[in-house]
């Protein structure tokens, strides 16, 4: 059984971390408008920037440590204690970065995304804000993941996504 550990990471999909970030922006400008009522831009700058602390505590809320195994025939994804199970057959691919080609330099960022044949997606996201960019152990960690991920459900990397690369999102589509 291969498992990996992944720190800080949010299961929460980029649709519903875009509808958290413009629901806490329309709130704050509702507030803003309501209270103050005129344009003032030390206003709006302190206002960006409570934005943007609001959304990052809500983000680092739903954030956890996450642990993949691989068994014979599942992928478990252990968080907060709970293992949940999804059947290799179940997976028809997944998107992620391709760490196998990242340099030393190069930001390893936790951004993959899993199709199931339901319908579902598995979104893992990482929410880490520290200023040591260049983790040479999550890269490492992560390369073997790929690799791994790639060697138990049979899949190769088959294409890019340019809307996924223009986003900052794991670009590459792996699949059989």
């Amino acid at each position: 059984m291969k498992e990996f550990c992944l720190k800080k990471v949010s299961t929460l999909n980029f649709g519903i971390v875009l509808a958290i970030a413009f629901s806490v922006a329309g709130f704050y400008f509702l507030l803003y408008f309501l209270l103050i009522g005129y344009f003032k831009l030390s206003f709006l700058i302190g206002l960006f920037f409570l934005i943007f602390i609001s959304v990052y505590g809500i983000m680092q809320y739903y954030a956890s440590d996450l642990t993949l195994k691989f068994n014979k025939d599942d992928l478990c994804i252990i968080k907060k204690g709970v293992e949940k199970k999804y059947a290799k057959a179940d997976i028809l691919g997944f998107y992620s970065q391709d760490y196998e080609h990242m340099g030393a330099n190069e930001r390893a960022v936790v951004s993959i995304l899993i199709k199931l044949n339901n319908g579902k997606t598995l979104s893992l996201s990482d929410i880490e804000l520290n200023a040591k960019f260049y983790n040479q152990e999550k890269l490492i960690n992560l390369k073997q993941l790929l690799k791994t991920a790639q060697t138990e459900l049979g899949f190769r990397k088959v294409k890019k996504s340019v809307l996924r690369s223009l986003l900052k999102l794991g670009p590459y589509w792996y699949s059989k």
